[in-house]
């Protein structure tokens, strides 16, 4: 296993509503509410730098504009990293239906496609317990509200950012823990901790 020079940590919140007005629904409406991403480019010379995301629909029904967000990031030659990857390309291939923005919204998701092919990092295989052990740590040893057994704080904005975003960090730290040598991983968590304490003084 090897570890990438330019990654994408995603986190997305899907919510699933159920629409008794809508006759024509075939099932659940889906909406991607909001996500989150870590983005984290490693140099030559072995230094990590990285830019945090954070996307959420507002007002309501912007949702395969985020999608259309979210999926640029993933364009070559960036490595998707997320939790239960299969699971998330399942969710995401729903979204658009029905949208005004359909073809809009395919056409965005070839760049989940084309980083499916590029052996994405799923953090579900962390460990043999599908990952949450691992990640849990990760967001213990960072002090990250991760809540990785909690669903979406949809009805909480501010918890909804926080969670999705400590979210992307505790993988992105459990993943360069899992795939980084000894020496690589000492140089990026103190890259992490210097990039988070300018974070807290910006």
């Amino acid at each position: 296993m090897t570890y990438p020079q330019h990654l994408a940590v995603i986190s997305p919140h899907i919510r699933s509503v159920s629409d008794q007005s809508n006759r024509l629904a075939t099932g659940p409406m889906i909406f991607l509410e909001a996500w989150a991403a870590l983005l984290v480019e490693r140099s030559d010379d072995g230094r990590f730098s990285f830019q945090q995301v954070y996307r959420h629909d507002q007002p309501r029904g912007a949702s395969v504009e985020l999608l259309i967000d979210m999926l640029s990031l993933l364009k070559h030659p960036t490595t998707l990293a997320a939790f239960r990857v299969g699971d998330l390309a399942t969710s995401l291939v729903k979204v658009p239906l029905g949208s005004i923005d359909q073809i809009r919204g395919k056409l965005a998701l070839l760049h989940l496609r084309d980083a499916a092919m590029r052996q994405p990092i799923d953090a579900a295989h962390l460990d043999a317990q599908g990952g949450v052990p691992s990640l849990r740590r990760a967001a213990l040893a960072c002090d990250l509200p991760a809540e990785w057994d909690e669903p979406g704080a949809s009805y909480n904005p501010l918890r909804l950012h926080q969670q999705l975003t400590a979210r992307t960090q505790a993988m992105w730290v459990a993943i360069a823990k899992d795939r980084l040598p000894a020496g690589g991983a000492w140089q990026a968590m103190f890259d992490f901790a210097n990039w988070k304490e300018t974070q807290l003084t910006d």
